[in-house]
């Protein structure tokens, strides 16, 4: 019998690609790369503009990880992401945890959903007004079914949030999450809870014809008279040409600036600033004996005087479960997993470089790293684990190992997979790559759409901000392009 070979998503071979010419082609198919794919079908359906995308990866889920009925929200992370994942820490010594995921969906495949805007004092030197990051970040909560309510009448998440509220925590907050909460109804089913950008692919799909390449790894980005041209990229040993008059790059922190630098592409900012999170993890048990039930999702934001976030989900591991899942209750104990992300500082010597001698199976010089935290940096380390003691005491977890908890602990650079910054926005070349709108300084057609434009990341999740300039940024292509 012959496999079944159907996809559950459309694909073009990359050689069929390379016989066409592209208005937008983009690179990469996460959260940055979708958005700007899904944008271009809201404004662009029916118009017979030509599209197309490029995923380095193949097909590896349909939808986030935990929206699969056999699958807890754990799994996700402790075998899905793990698996699915290629470790990079064992050759960058300075980033050991790094990892990549090459897959249609990227890591919105296993992320945890967390969405918070970043506050208005991490913005505050940013290439746009606070009113336009507003105006998109509406857009991208919108297109992403962000909520407040994921916890909603839950009785754990009233009382952590009474408690923080009461002992000096005024800005805790129900953590707004990326998950779909409406059921089906009048013939519209829900596909998923947990948002991935497999998502934005299916809407985009009933809006625009579009092609989509898997296992097509982009190797340059192809200029013709100092303008962006199409794109040379690898797929089932071949190597391919396609042409596009404009190129979105959305291959994230590390690639991106990988790409770009391996294309020849102009720019002293291309891979340089790399940010990330200094995590610190903890794991509270409540200390009375019948403690509250339900889900709690709760987040703490960074201030201006506080450089710090801490996120809150319990009972851990189980604040999200399959609804096939028998719940999570008993009288057993209760545990809170606190996640601290301390504000790194974006410095110039922390880069992503070529490496002047290794080059990979493709022809392409292995990715290289230099990271060193600053002395602020440690300092918001150390902030941060003690706020989450402080946070701990106020809504009576222990954090003693002896009571089977665990108390803050700093992690590597890499396990908050949020590195960014390294083609970073701004108005002049020399401390940035791209101009406001996400398009490679003095490069036209050349355009970024991914955690690598961010200017910097503060403590926040960064996907939904992500999100947001990768709307702009396709608002501003269409307008380029003619509507």
């Amino acid at each position: 019998m012959e496999p079944y070979k159907v996809e559950w998503i459309p694909l073009t071979p990359a050689g069929e690609m390379a016989e066409r010419e592209y208005d937008v082609l983009i690179v990469g198919s996460g959260a940055g790369g979708a958005a700007v794919l899904r944008r271009l079908a809201e404004l662009w359906g029916g118009r017979g503009r030509k599209v197309g995308m490029l995923e380095a990866g193949g097909l590896l889920l349909p939808t986030h990880g935990q929206n699969l009925p056999t699958v807890t929200a754990d799994r996700v992370v402790t075998e899905l992401f793990a698996r699915m994942s290629t470790p990079l820490g064992e050759r960058l010594p300075d980033y050991p945890d790094a990892k990549l995921t090459f897959g249609l969906g990227g890591r919105t495949l296993f992320w945890t959903g967390g969405t918070p805007r970043m506050p208005a004092c991490e913005t505050a030197d940013w290439p746009l007004s606070r009113q336009e990051l507003e105006r998109y970040y509406r857009l991208a909560e919108q297109a992403m079914d962000v909520t407040d309510g994921f916890a909603g009448g839950s009785a754990l998440q009233d009382v952590l949030l009474s408690r923080l509220r009461e002992h000096g925590y005024p800005h805790a907050a129900a953590l707004p999450m990326a998950v779909r909460l409406d059921a089906a109804r009048g013939g519209r089913l829900s596909s998923g809870s947990v948002f991935s950008s497999i998502d934005h692919l299916a809407y985009a799909q009933y809006r625009m014809p579009f092609d989509l390449a898997a296992g097509a790894r982009v190797t340059e980005v192809l200029l013709d008279g100092g303008r962006a041209a199409g794109v040379k990229a690898v797929s089932g040993g071949c190597t391919h040409v396609i042409h596009a008059r404009t190129v979105v790059v959305a291959a994230g922190g590390f690639i991106t600036p990988q790409i770009l630098l391996h294309s020849g592409v102009p720019g002293q900012a291309i891979g340089r600033y790399l940010t990330n999170h200094s995590t610190v993890r903890a794991t509270g048990r409540l200390r009375e004996g019948s403690p509250p039930e339900g889900p709690a999702v709760i987040n703490v934001p960074q201030t201006e005087e506080a450089p710090y976030q801490i996120q809150l989900f319990g009972p851990a591991p189980h604040y999200a479960y399959p609804r096939e899942h028998p719940a999570p209750v008993g009288d057993g104990p209760v545990d809170v997993q606190m996640n601290g992300f301390a504000r790194v500082e974006s410095r110039a010597e922390n880069r992503v470089y070529l490496d002047p001698v290794q080059l990979d199976a493709d022809g392409v010089p292995l990715l290289q790293v230099a990271f060193t935290r600053s002395s602020r940096d440690l300092e918001a380390i150390d902030r941060t684990a003690q706020a989450m003691r402080q946070a701990a005491g106020a809504l009576g977890l222990s954090l003693e190992e002896a009571d089977g908890a665990s108390p803050p602990k700093a992690l590597p650079p890499g396990d908050d997979n949020h590195e960014a910054c390294t083609c970073r926005m701004g108005r002049h070349p020399d401390t940035s790559a791209a101009d406001p709108y996400g398009q490679i300084h003095g490069v036209p057609g050349l355009y970024v759409a991914d955690n690598s434009l961010l200017p910097s990341i503060g403590a926040a999740n960064p996907t939904l901000t992500t999100v947001a300039l990768a709307i702009r940024t396709a608002d501003c292509i269409a307008e380029r392009l003619g509507g």
